[in-house]
């Protein structure tokens, strides 16, 4: 009997890092977490603009995972290859990322930066601050602080700075 083959694509190549998306949305300051938390993973990752509709509140509580409140003319494409990672914050993206999700049979892992409006299940991973208050779980990670890119020239100047200024 032949072993019955996988009928999806292969999400990334396994000599090589895995493919991630950042499903960016209109708030700076979680698009600039989202980066950090990119960055220090060190492996390529593409960038998804995502713009929603006047009604997504609504269509985002309803449903668990669906793109009803994504504008899609004026968002990234959102299609196969299904990424093997799948970086998010804020309410509006989690139904996006969990439609992403769904549409890979369950492939892609999603990490969510900060707390989710829904289902904590759903998240490989959820980094979170304290005033979240999330529950003890082997996927919750809470941070003392949000993930922040602080470039290590910068870094380094600053240090150098305030050492020859003391």
């Amino acid at each position: 009997m032949k072993p019955s083959a996988d009928p999806l694509p292969p999400m990334s190549d396994p000599a090589g890092p895995p493919t991630v998306w950042l499903l960016m949305g209109h708030k700076a300051g979680d698009n600039a977490q989202l980066l950090a938390v990119a960055e220090a993973l060190g492996w390529p990752f593409e960038v998804k603009r995502l713009a929603y509709r006047p009604t997504e509140l609504i269509t985002n509580l309803l449903l668990d995972e669906t793109l009803a409140g994504v504008d899609r003319a004026g968002s990234s494409p959102l299609e196969p290859p299904w990424p093997a990672l799948v970086i998010t914050a804020g309410r509006r993206n989690d139904p996006v990322a969990r439609w992403i999700q769904g549409r890979s049979a369950g492939r892609t892992r999603l990490v969510r930066i900060g707390r989710p409006w829904k289902t904590l299940e759903r998240f490989a991973l959820i980094a979170a601050t304290p005033q979240y208050q999330l529950p003890r779980r082997p996927n919750i990670l809470v941070t003392p602080l949000p993930p922040q890119h602080i470039a290590q020239a910068k870094l380094v100047k600053g240090t150098s700075e305030a050492i020859t200024e003391a």
